[in-house]
């Protein structure tokens, strides 16, 4: 008992969320529940466990119109001002953003489709998934403002539309680096 106890202690400790550490007490819960029902142990010890106390995580806010103005204004400097100014103008997550194609780009009916986003797993690398829930599948309307900011195609029209000169998505990190440089700027 004490070792599964010891587990969900050191989730909340590594920061996961109240939901991800219930979700793990379900399935660690029922595969144990298995093992009791064919023998293979006494009985479940993850049935006893309380859940750890979680720490509520810190809210986000979304940037006021001026700090959204001062970051594009200093984010000038950077290669990635169309990326900066994107995301800006359309709410779409950064995974979203740096998922998309070309092809996701329908200048005719002046939309733009979001039908996936990146993701990162260590041992597989990038890959495309389905976004973070069913909503978040949508068309984001093409303005004259959007348009402006978005890159010129140089890749195959199945290419991403930000991408490493490779044509391969854009990391996390250089995302996350070109910001900090941005804020460091502004902060001087």
């Amino acid at each position: 008992v004490y070792a599964v106890f010891r587990f969900f202690n050191g989730l909340a400790e590594k920061g996961y969320s109240l939901s991800a550490i219930k979700i793990s007490l379900v399935l660690i819960s029922g595969s144990l529940q298995r093992a009791a029902l064919n023998g293979i142990i006494d009985k479940n010890p993850a049935a006893s466990v309380q859940l750890p106390r979680v720490s509520p995580r810190k809210e986000r806010r979304a940037l006021s119109k001026e700090e959204q103005a001062l970051f594009s204004e200093y984010s000038k400097e950077s290669p990635l001002h169309a990326f900066f100014a994107l995301l800006l103008r359309t709410g779409l997550r950064n995974g979203e953003l740096r998922a998309l194609h070309f092809s996701d780009i329908d200048y005719t009916l002046g939309m733009i489709h979001i039908r996936r986003t990146l993701k990162y797993y260590d041992g597989r690398g990038y890959f495309e998934d389905s976004p973070k829930t069913r909503s978040s599948i949508r068309d984001i309307p093409l303005t004259d403002d959007i348009i402006k900011n978005l890159p010129k195609q140089v890749f195959p029209s199945d290419g991403y539309v930000f991408c490493g000169n490779n044509g391969n998505p854009l990391g996390r990190d250089k995302i996350q680096s070109e910001m900090d440089k941005i804020v460091q700027r502004i902060q001087k």
